[in-house]
This record gives structure tokens, sequence and C-alpha cells, in this order.
């Protein structure tokens, strides 16, 4: 990457501040990992219905214990504290991953419910506006869901897999 290119990153990567729409090297990379019709028929299903694009985060990461209030949306626009900033597009297969661990069965544990969320799901429409997103909390094996259907207790080891392999967590 030559210098000229890195700065115009880093200038783009600075003045996108914290919007609600992913700039234009989101939506080139969530082109490459479109998801099949299957999983988009699938994530409808489960609620969330005209999602093209399925992106992970870390958030709070300058706060050891965040407010419960600290999800991937604050008063309307994406949390500023999230990394990466655009988010990781996740493939068909980990979504399919995401859903076999949120929908469908139970799974057994015992949340704390102290919510200080670090990781969230965010689900994007084709025009590149948030559709819903799914906040974790995993040291209390909580969650949080602003829409969809999923279950009470989902599969966290699954889940904290899934944010292993996209190197969030």
């Amino acid at each position: 990457m030559n210098r000229r290119h890195l700065l115009g990153v880093v200038f783009i990567t600075s003045s996108m501040g914290c919007q609600s729409r992913p700039h234009a090297a989101a939506d080139s990379q969530s082109a490459s990992l479109s998801l099949s019709p299957a999983t988009i028929t699938r994530l409808a299903k489960a609620g969330i219905p005209n999602c093209t694009r399925v992106a992970a985060y870390a958030i709070n990461r300058r706060v050891k214990l965040p407010s419960p209030n600290a999800t991937l949306v604050i008063d309307g626009t994406l949390n500023p504290d999230r990394h990466p900033l655009e988010g990781r597009a996740l493939t068909d297969r980990q979504v399919n991953a995401f859903l076999d661990a949120t929908t469908g069965n139970e799974h057994t544990g015992t949340p704390s419910y102290c919510f200080y969320p670090h990781h969230s799901i965010a689900f994007y429409k084709a025009d590149g506006t948030l559709s819903s997103h799914y906040t974790i909390c995993f040291s209390c094996q909580t969650h949080s869901a602003s829409a969809g259907k999923f279950v009470d207790q989902p599969d966290f080891k699954a889940l904290g897999r899934l944010f292993e392999e996209v190197k969030l967590r």
C-alpha cells in the first residue's frame, strides 16, 4: 500500500465519525461477502427481514464495565467505541453459525444479568442502513436484541467461537 493511499484511508476513517451507514469500503466488502438467498430467507424467518449484510463488532473496548445502555446503537447512532468502524462482514457460514446459536433450542447457562456488553452483531439492509442489532455480554452470558426471534439462552460457547474466528474476542 503506497503512502498516498494510506493517507487517504486514514483521512476517510477519521472523518467518518459515528454514522449509521458504513462507508464505501464496507459496501465493497459486503459485495464480496454477499449472503446466499437461503441465508437471507433464514434471517427473515428469525425476524430480520431484508438483511443483506451481517457484521460483527467489538464495542466499549475502552471501558471495563460499560453502561448496559451502551449497546451497538446509542441515541440513534453507532457506538463511537466500536471496532472495526465498518464492522467485520460475516460469511454465509458464519451467519448460519450465529443463527444456530441464537434461534431454535434453548441452551443451558446461568446468566447473572450484569450486562456489560463488549460484542455485537449488526444486520444491514441492501441500502446500507442498519436494520437491527444483537448485543452480547460474555461475562454474565446475557444478550439484548433490538429485533428478531431469538432464544432467551443462546449457545454462548458457539458465539464465543464465532467472535474468536473473526478476531474480535
